[in-house]
């Protein structure tokens, strides 16, 4: 039982952030946390404990994503911006989903359509 506790507790994660699109493009997900750090492409760990999956090479489909995530997040706005690195995405869309606390019973999904042309933050 500890061991199967332990497991589930890894799985927690106080906020995910994952970008999402299709096509031949290369979008960047970049999260600016409320301590003043920067998560990007170029920092993938800071301070603030977040951690970049950016650039997965074993997509091999059409289906892309970058993914952020912050076990123990701090509290304060988090700015998320993507910015369009090469080439366009289906539609020029892209789709942001926030997870907070996940895998506990205080779990929230919100989901965002972005045009990644404009490049903004917006969350």
């Amino acid at each position: 039982d500890a061991v199967m506790s332990t497991i589930a507790e890894e799985k927690n994660r106080d906020l995910t952030i994952e970008l999402r699109w299709q096509g031949q493009a290369d979008l960047d997900l970049a999260v600016a946390e409320p301590t003043g750090t920067d998560c990007t492409a170029t920092q993938k760990r800071t301070s603030g404990g977040g951690v970049l999956r950016s650039d997965i090479l074993e997509q091999q489909d059409e289906n892309r994503s970058e993914i952020y995530t912050a076990a123990a997040a701090f509290n304060g706005k988090y700015k998320v911006t993507v910015t369009s690195a090469l080439g366009r995405a289906i539609g020029n869309k892209a789709t942001v989903k926030v997870t907070k606390f996940a895998g506990t019973d205080k779990e929230e999904v919100e989901v965002y359509t972005v045009d990644h042309t404009v490049n903004r933050a917006f969350f």
